[in-house]
């Protein structure tokens, strides 16, 4: 994501929620899947409950299939940005 782009994530949870359920923390979780080729709500959401380092930093607050699924449709431009920012890097160097 670029610098200015950071405030246009949007929120896909009460902010009640705490960290885990924060836009940004769930962009950077969701793209790391990605490169994991981990692609599917479901899939991601399951191997975020195995990985223990994960569960340990969030104190084992769980994320919901739904929540996922609304990162990735209110946040589609941020998502896309991430996603292709390696790619850019690569080509300019």
């Amino acid at each position: 994501m670029q610098r200015g782009d950071k405030g246009k994530l949007e929120p896909v949870a009460r902010l009640d929620h705490g960290q885990t359920i924060q836009p940004k923390l769930l962009l950077a979780l969701l793209c790391f899947c990605y490169a994991r080729q981990t692609y599917g709500s479901a899939e991601v959401r399951h191997w975020l409950r195995q990985e223990v380092s994960f569960r340990h930093f969030t104190q084992d607050e769980l994320l919901d299939t739904p929540t996922l699924g609304r990162l990735r449709r209110k946040n589609r431009a941020a998502r896309q940005g991430c996603l292709t920012a390696p790619w850019r890097f690569l080509v300019e160097q």
